[in-house]
């Protein structure tokens, strides 16, 4: 059976397992059968990466934010930073 149309609604293609070949594997998904990938930001740097993969490929999108786990190592501003990075189209 051959899927089309799959939308991955969660994940973290700016990790780095995929710094090898993060961008040979997002091209060759979002040519085939991925129609839509939610990159979630869990620090202010990667919801800022986040935003720069949803410039790159129209079929992406960026969710950002501060994930629990990760709040110990942001800055005071961090939140403000986060509340503008939300602002992006």
């Amino acid at each position: 059976m051959t899927y089309t149309g799959i939308f991955d609604t969660h994940a973290h293609y700016d990790d780095e397992c995929f710094d090898e070949d993060r961008f040979e594997l997002l091209d060759e998904m979002l040519a085939s059968n991925v129609s839509g990938i939610i990159n979630c930001g869990c620090t202010v740097k990667s919801s800022e990466t986040s935003i720069a993969f949803a410039e790159k490929y129209p079929q992406m999108y960026a969710a950002v934010g501060i994930h629990p786990q990760n709040a110990a190592e942001e800055s005071d501003d961090a939140l403000q930073k986060i509340e503008e990075l939300a602002k992006h189209e």
